[in-house]
C-alpha cells in the first residue's frame, strides 16, 4: 500500500464516521507536481510540511500527518512544533486503526470500526 492510498483509506473511513456536529477536517495539498503550480501556491500562502489533515474536533485544532513508512522530515518535524507550542494536538498516524485511536483520544463517537 502507498502512501496515498492509506490517506484515501483513512479518508474513507472518516467520511463513514462523518459527524459535523463533533468534528470535520480537511486536507491541505502541500506538494505539488508542476513547479510553476507550487512557486504559485507558495506565493498563495502554501507551506512546506504542513499535516495531511487538519481537523477541528469540538472547537480544538488536531493535526494529523499520515506517514505509510518511513518518518518524518525537518521540515515535518518543524511544523510539529510549531503545532505543540500553540497547544494544538499533532499525531502522525501509520493505519486505519490509529487514525481510530486519534478519534477516540478525542472522545469523538465511533460509528465504523477500522477492520485490522
Amino acid at each position: 500500500m502507498t502512501e496515498r492510498q492509506l490517506q484515501q483509506s483513512i479518508v474513507e473511513y472518516l467520511d463513514l464516521n462523518e459527524n459535523p456536529a463533533v468534528f470535520d477536517y480537511f486536507h491541505v495539498p502541500s506538494t505539488f507536481s508542476n513547479p510553476q503550480f507550487g512557486k504559485l501556491m507558495k506565493l498563495m500562502g502554501a507551506k512546506a510540511g504542513v499535516s495531511d489533515l487538519v481537523f477541528d474536533i469540538r472547537g480544538r485544532i488536531v493535526y494529523v500527518e499520515i506517514k505509510h513508512k518511513g518518518y518524518l522530515t525537518q521540515v515535518q518535524k518543524g511544523w510539529r512544533e510549531w503545532a505543540r507550542k500553540r497547544s494544538a494536538a499533532y499525531f502522525l498516524v501509520r493505519s486505519v486503526a490509529e487514525m481510530e485511536i486519534v478519534l477516540e483520544t478525542n472522545n469523538v463517537p465511533i460509528r465504523a470500526r477500522a477492520v485490522t
